[in-house]
This record gives structure tokens, C-alpha cells and sequence, in this order.
């Protein structure tokens, strides 16, 4: 299993987990309450009200042309901006690599120009 599978294993983990413990504690609240089932029905069918009237006031938002062209907008710009913050990202991998590249290389150069030279220099020997 790759590390992103065992990575987004874990994440699925953590969400169950803390799921369970909103359950827990949703039942603790429920057992000690002294709301009946029927306002629990009227807050929820309240909420979904209050839940649909904002999705309508959406759907009336985005049929508005100006509110679509300020969607649009928006989301270009998102897109620029996110365009370039890769583009930036990209350039400094590159030079990063490229700085990189050229340090392996001088070191090498380096290496073989010491090489050279301890090749170079008279033994002294018995003969």
C-alpha cells in the first residue's frame, strides 16, 4: 500500500472516530433532555425551512446575470491566482534542482581535480 492509501486510510479513521465520539456524545445529551419528540420534530422541520429558503435565495443569486458575472469573476481570479502560486512553486523546484545539479557537479569537478593531482605527485619508494 502506497503512503497517500495509508494516509487516507488514516484520515477515514480519524472521521470515524470522531464521528463516534459526536454520537457519544449526542446520546448523552438526548438521554438527560427533557425535550419532547414533538419539539424535536417542529425544530427540525424549522430547520429544514430555514435550510431551504437559503438554498432558494442561492438559486435566485445565481440566476442574477450581475451575481453570475461576479461568480465568474471570482473563480477566474481564484484560478489566476492559484495558476500562478504552481507556476511559482514549479520555478523554485526548478531552481532548487537546477542549484542542486550544479553543487553535485562543481563537488564532482572537485573531487576529480584532487584525484588528479594525488595522481600526479611522485611516489617515494624503495626501488
Amino acid at each position: 500500500m502506497s503512503q497517500a492509501d495509508e494516509t487516507w486510510r488514516d484520515v477515514g479513521d480519524r472521521f470515524t472516530s470522531l464521528g463516534h465520539r459526536f454520537r457519544d456524545h449526542y446520546r448523552e445529551v438526548e438521554a438527560s433532555s427533557d425535550i419532547s419528540d414533538e419539539e424535536v420534530a417542529d425544530a427540525l422541520r424549522s430547520f429544514g425551512d430555514a435550510i431551504d429558503r437559503v438554498f432558494t435565495s442561492l438559486g435566485n443569486a445565481l440566476r442574477d446575470p450581475d451575481v453570475r458575472d461576479d461568480a465568474k469573476e471570482t473563480a477566474e481570479t481564484l484560478l489566476s491566482a492559484l495558476g500562478a502560486t504552481f507556476q511559482q512553486i514549479g520555478d523554485e523546484v526548478r531552481h532548487t534542482v537546477r542549484r542542486r545539479k550544479e553543487t553535485e557537479e562543481t563537488e564532482a569537478a572537485a573531487e576529480s581535480q584532487q584525484d588528479s593531482d594525488e595522481s600526479d605527485q611522485p611516489t617515494t619508494g624503495n626501488v
